[in-house]
């Protein structure tokens, strides 16, 4: 699944982004299966095991000029996933 193809991701991803926390938890709580509906909502949330399996899976991987691996690392260092417990 990528952002596209479930209108809830891209609403929980903008809200999300924009820091809007109420509307994110609440759309967590009604649909929780969306923190790991997509590359992009595991990484938001710092679901690193959620984008592993979506990687191993054949996920395309947002990359940026360092390479995946950096990435990845950067994942595993930083986890937004605190914001919304």
């Amino acid at each position: 699944m990528v952002r596209g193809d479930d209108p809830a991701i891209a609403v929980f991803l903008t809200a999300a982004v924009a820091g809007n926390q109420v509307e994110a938890k609440k759309l967590l709580l009604g649909r929780p299966a969306l923190a790991r509906a997509s590359i992009y909502t595991a990484s938001i949330l710092g679901e690193v095991d959620a984008v592993e399996a979506l990687i191993q899976a054949g996920a395309k991987i947002p990359v940026n000029a360092a390479g995946t691996e950096e990435v990845r690392a950067v994942m595993r260092r930083y986890s937004a996933k605190q914001r919304f417990s």
